[in-house]
C-alpha cells in the first residue's frame, strides 16, 4: 500500500509543478488544441457521403470558434 500511494504522490507532484510551470501553454493554444481534437472525431463518427460531412463539420467548428472566442476574452478580461 505505501509504495502504491508514494507513486501517486510522485504522479500528484509531477502535475501540479506541470500546471505552475510558466512555460505551460497558454490557455488559448490549449483550447485550439482541444478544438482541433474535437473536430477530428466529428470526422470520424460521421460516416456519411463527403459533402454532408463537410457541412457537418463547418457547423461544428463554427461552433467551437464562437465558444473558443468567447473563453478567450474570459481570459483576457482585466477583471
Amino acid at each position: 500500500d505505501k509504495k502504491y500511494e508514494t507513486a501517486e504522490q510522485r504522479q500528484y507532484s509531477q502535475t501540479t509543478s506541470t500546471m505552475e510551470s510558466p512555460q505551460q501553454e497558454t490557455g488559448h493554444a490549449k483550447l485550439q488544441k482541444q478544438s482541433s481534437k474535437l473536430s477530428q472525431h466529428s470526422n470520424q463518427e460521421f460516416h456519411q457521403p463527403e459533402s454532408t460531412a463537410k457541412v457537418l463539420n463547418k457547423t461544428i467548428e463554427t461552433a467551437e470558434q464562437k465558444q473558443f472566442s468567447q473563453t478567450a476574452s474570459t481570459i483576457e478580461s482585466p477583471q
